[in-house]
């Protein structure tokens, strides 16, 4: 079926009140609503509402801008945001309201984000969710929810939220439009929840984060070493012969590690090694698929030992 495009305006909001179940009371909370710029679905189009059903996979997809002069100053002191992906859809089957069914008839949220401007990206999230029917409300109601940890906030970042429910006669039917996604930025002092390392498991090469070709001159942005062992890999793969810089330092004025920097071949021979400090840099050239490890020199234990990696094509 021919995808359809649909355009709008976005903006934002801040509020103190309870706002998507997010109660700020207080001058150490704030709340920044997000709408979409860009929606498509591949769903039967009725009067803008999107019917994703059949027996083929079926999707709508939102995408969000951080505008200009964000965030407020008054946010920003609170340190780093969380990101709530909120989704208010109706769920059908057999023509009745429905918010529960097993694998693999459950819907997939994903999200991911880049920023062409810094080169910060960060891996696709994919997670089955529990959707509510929003039933005949007005609005949005019936509110599904998934927290997604960003770290960061800056201009010009775009995140890309998609709604897939799998090509089973059985799922239920789900109908969406543009505002049916939101998203929900929520800066909390002292109470933010630790992001887990959204690039685990990659203990060894055979679970290596993959880096793909279109994100390959890019930054990923929040590596760290959860443990005093803790080993980091990475994978990507040149397609012509190139030359190339890897560099891994600090992030963040509190992170203690001393970046140890090794890369291989894909016969797991070593090619470079680099012990580093505050950072650590190498340059190679070649063809092919390269791994990348990083461990860290201070075997000790802390919650900040982040770490940034970017790799530049020369």
């Amino acid at each position: 079926m021919k995808k359809i495009l649909v355009v709008a305006l976005f903006f934002t909001k801040v509020l103190w009140a309870c706002q998507n179940g997010v109660v700020c009371s207080n001058i150490s909370c704030r709340t920044m609503n997000l709408d979409p710029v860009i929606f498509k679905s591949d769903g039967r189009a009725v009067v803008g509402e999107y019917f994703l059903e059949k027996d083929k996979d079926m999707c709508a997809v939102w995408k969000f801008v951080i505008p200009k002069g964000a965030p407020l100053d008054e946010m920003s002191g609170l340190g780093s945001p969380f990101v709530r992906v909120n989704i208010s859809c109706q769920v059908k089957q057999n023509g009745l309201s429905t918010e529960v069914w097993p694998s693999p008839y459950a819907p997939i949220l994903s999200i991911s984000y880049s920023n062409l401007a810094t080169k910060m990206t960060a891996p696709i999230r994919s997670e089955t969710i529990h959707l509510i029917d929003s039933g005949r409300q007005k609005g949005r109601g019936g509110i599904s929810v998934m927290d997604y940890y960003v770290g960061v906030m800056e201009e010009g970042t775009e995140l890309t939220v998609k709604l897939t429910r799998p090509g089973y006669l059985e799922a239920p039917i789900i109908s969406v439009n543009k505002d049916s996604c939101w998203l929900t930025y929520i800066y909390r002092k002292g109470s933010a929840p630790s992001p887990p390392d959204p690039y685990e498991p990659n203990d060894d090469p055979k679970s290596a984060y993959e880096i793909e070709e279109d994100r390959l001159e890019a930054s990923i942005w929040d590596g760290k070493i959860t443990k005093p062992m803790d080993v980091d890999w990475y994978k990507f793969e040149m397609k012509k012969f190139s030359s190339f810089e890897i560099e891994v330092k600090r992030k963040g004025e509190e992170s203690k590690i001393a970046p140890n920097l090794e890369l291989f071949n894909e016969q797991n021979k070593r090619l470079a090694f680099v012990k580093g400090r505050e950072s650590a840099t190498l340059t190679w050239q070649g063809i092919g698929m390269f791994y990348l490890k990083v461990t860290n020199a201070n075997q000790i234990e802390s919650p900040e030992m982040k770490y940034l990696l970017t790799i530049f094509q020369k």
